[in-house]
């Protein structure tokens, strides 16, 4: 196999990277999160293991854009909201959506998503009206525009000679349906990381760890940050299954970066909470969390070289 320069490429990837932190960090701050903490959690995603397969694989792009136009559009579709009505955040939000869309049928769902995070993050006006409601019509016919123009050019446009659609029996899909547990766990104990796996080779322990803290999470909250909670999870549901559909056999961890923003967010209400703790418990979390992030950077730099080049990653898929 011939070796090509894939610097660039490469350093397009970190770019794009980049990019989403910025746009994660500045969302999180307009959601409430204080700057420090907001600063943990971009740096959580800056070195999390789980972001290595779609950072350092060049065909990981598409996931690094749909992450991006992703948070855009929830970031715009925050701003529209907010400005009561402002058509500029509008069109952004629906220019935003399309190019999700156009990275991945995962978004589909996108709107649907922020349409019910709102509803459960809403604040009643005096007289016990939703502020939001006159924004639904316009916003709502936009993005069923967007839609339909996705679905005209998914319709319509030929693929490249040599692509197929690929697409999964119903069968297919319950048999995958635990890798939504093993990604879960993958981002709270990213203990096995593979370049490319078979789904039976998939560690569902560390998933339930996560849902057990989750859990723990739930019982320990109020009902403010059991809404965060709730919109938490049904973006991990939005973005992990869809992906069920195209996958049939293999593991392929660049779809976790679109779950880390999520994940992020549950850390910063668990730290939240732990921050307004006493003292002791305090000092026991940091000590967890020290330990923690030391056990993701050494992940994420033994993780790293497997993907030098596209061909090291072919050679070390199909030799494990």
């Amino acid at each position: 196999m011939e070796r090509t320069g894939a610097g660039g490429y490469h350093l397009g990837n970190l770019a794009l990277h980049c990019a989403v932190l910025v746009v994660l960090n500045f969302l999180l701050v307009r959601l409430g999160f204080r700057p420090w903490l907001a600063g943990l959690g971009t740096a959580v995603l800056a070195v999390h293991p789980a972001a290595v397969h779609a950072v350092a694989w060049i065909p990981g792009r598409v996931d690094l854009l749909l992450t991006l136009t992703s948070l855009l559009s929830a970031w715009f579709f925050l701003e529209y909201v907010r400005s009561r009505g402002a058509r500029v955040w509008l069109g952004l939000h629906l220019f935003a959506l399309l190019a999700a869309l156009m990275c991945k049928e995962s978004a589909v769902l996108l709107a649907p998503l922020l349409w019910t995070l709102l509803w459960l993050r809403k604040r009643k006006a005096p007289g016990g009206l939703d502020p939001w409601r006159p924004l639904m019509a316009p916003a709502m016919a936009g993005q069923a525009a967007a839609l339909a123009v996705w679905g005209a050019l998914l319709l319509f446009v030929p693929l490249p000679e040599g692509y197929a659609r690929t697409h999964a029996a119903l069968g297919d899909v319950f048999v995958m349906s635990p890798l939504v547990l093993a990604n879960l766990g993958k981002l709270v104990l990213p203990w096995r990381m593979t370049t490319l796996g078979h789904h039976l080779d998939a560690v569902l322990w560390p998933g339930l760890v996560a849902a057990a803290l989750l859990a723990l999470a739930w019982w320990r909250s109020r009902d403010a940050d059991r809404r965060w909670l709730v919109g938490v999870v049904l973006w991990l549901l939005v973005f992990s299954v869809p992906t069920l559909f195209a996958a049939r056999a293999h593991v392929l961890e660049n779809r976790l970066y679109g779950l880390l923003p999520a994940f992020v967010v549950v850390l910063l209400v668990i730290l939240r909470r732990v921050a307004a703790a006493d003292r002791r418990r305090r000092f026991v979390a940091g000590a967890v969390a020290v330990v923690w992030w030391a056990f993701l950077v050494w992940t994420t730099v033994g993780y790293v070289p497997a993907f030098r080049d596209y061909e090291s990653f072919l050679v070390i898929s199909i030799a494990g």
